[in-house]
């Protein structure tokens, strides 16, 4: 007879290494991200006074644009 041994019910561990690996691409993305809503400060009133768009509805669009 053999037996078989599962982790179900086992808790995850992270290890030191994982926890710094995570952080530092949270901080990459942060930054790439920041560099899009800094930029994008530059053309929402240009856009608005163009088009005749509220600033709700471009923040909208931005928001949709960076989502995925």
């Amino acid at each position: 007879m053999t037996t078989t041994t599962t982790t179900a019910g086992a808790p995850a561990v992270a290890t030191d290494a994982t926890r710094w690996t995570q952080l530092i691409i949270c901080i990459v993305c942060m930054i790439l991200i920041a560099n899009l809503q800094y930029g994008w400060t530059f053309f929402v009133n240009p856009i608005a006074k163009a088009h005749g768009w509220s600033l709700a509805s471009i923040q909208f669009a931005f928001s949709i644009f960076i989502a995925p």
